[in-house]
């Protein structure tokens, strides 16, 4: 019996250890999370209203909407999310001529705000519909300051009831041909939350649409400039995952306790 409750507790504490070195759930200021795992687990996952300031500032020349904010030597992925309504793929139209047409009269707008020039040059993935994934995505690549830099960016909008996530992975074309980008639509999607009620399939005739065209997916390249304070303190709620297993571990190290001290009162003297 003591033997039986010793290999409990040591798998119980290999699962505790293994889901701490493994996954960690970030809560971002819309309340949707994101889960660090797999392929990406080693990247830096930032929601701290502080440094995501500080970075928004760096990237965009002032303090934006952006919640969350993935880093790694490849791609960094900022993470807005917009209330537009819901989109529903079927009233979209996706023209990619006159999104394109969109994404430079919204880049030379926000470029006037920011002091920041940002030219799109050409797609580099042109716009998808996936009906499975409830996504929309596409990329181009875009020159900044009249440096001649260019930086790719792989807009991806996660479709909710209320609007979307809308993900903007930012790499350099090189580091970018090392990308699958249906491979990363897949690991996003599958790793970011909505709220219980406000995912894609929780639509509700009734529910604010967004509106016909476009559906508001031209985005813009660093969220809706902002003034005041957005964002939350870094959560890490791996402690919300992790707080079974510590009752758990707790209840099984108090019964083998237990189990402990009635073998041995049951043990006759000799």
């Amino acid at each position: 019996m003591i033997r039986k409750y010793s290999y409990l507790i040591i798998a119980v504490l290999v699962s505790f250890f293994t889901s701490l070195a493994v996954a960690k759930d970030y809560k971002m200021e819309s309340g949707n999370t994101f889960n660090l795992i797999g392929k990406y687990r080693n990247s830096e996952f930032i929601t701290n209203n502080k440094e995501l300031k500080k970075i928004s500032r760096e990237t965009a020349g002032r303090a934006t909407t952006v919640e969350g904010f993935l880093r790694n030597e490849n791609i960094e992925v900022h993470f807005f999310n917009e209330m537009v309504g819901y989109v529903s793929p079927q009233t979209c139209d996706i023209d990619k001529d006159k999104l394109f047409a969109e994404i430079k009269k919204q880049t030379a707008n926000q470029s006037k705000e920011t002091n920041r020039t940002i030219k799109p040059i050409d797609w580099v993935v042109e716009p998808v519909v996936d009906n499975e994934l409830h996504a929309v995505y596409y990329a181009f690549n875009a020159q900044f300051d009249n440096s001649g830099k260019i930086w790719t960016n792989f807009r991806i909008y996660e479709l909710g009831r209320g609007g979307y996530e809308q993900m903007l992975v930012v790499a350099t074309p090189k580091a970018f041909k090392n990308v699958n980008p249906q491979e990363l639509v897949e690991y996003l999607d599958a790793n970011h939350f909505f709220p219980a009620g406000q995912r894609y399939e929780d639509y509700q005739i009734g529910d604010p649409v967004a509106p016909i065209g476009d559906c508001g997916l031209v985005g813009s390249f660093s969220g809706a400039l902002e003034d005041e304070d957005l964002g939350l303190d870094e959560v890490d709620d791996e402690s919300d995952n992790t707080n079974w297993l510590i009752a758990l571990l707790l209840a099984l190290i108090g019964g083998g306790y237990l189990a402990f001290n009635r073998s041995r009162k049951s043990v006759p003297n000799m």
